[in-house]
């Protein structure tokens, strides 16, 4: 999904079309939502806040590895303008690489 927000729109349309999503999608809500807004900035340290139009990890907050610092910052950022921002719940996810030397 090339726009976040997108995301959080199209979870609801397949719902009231009574389809099912084909994929597994990370759980993304709207920190427009005056109760989302509360929630995300009562749990930042816990969740992962991405910009709607933001790409390559921009303008993003990974709670569980920010500061202090970085946390507060971004609260006020979040709560200066909300609809710009939508939620994740962090997922981590680690890659392990195999180095090896070229045969010959």
């Amino acid at each position: 999904m090339t726009r976040p927000s997108i995301a959080t729109f199209l979870i609801s349309l397949i719902f009231y079309t009574g389809e099912r999503a084909v994929l597994k999608n990370a759980e993304t809500h709207r920190c427009s939502e005056p109760f989302m807004l509360a929630y995300v900035l009562d749990n930042l340290d816990e969740l992962m806040v991405k910009e709607v139009h933001g790409s390559g990890g921009y303008g993003m907050l990974v709670g569980p590895a920010a500061s202090k610092k970085e946390l507060a910052a971004f609260a006020k950022k979040l709560k200066a303008n909300p609809g710009n921002y939508i939620r994740h719940r962090a997922i981590w996810t680690f890659v392990l690489l195999r180095w090896s030397r070229p045969m010959g």
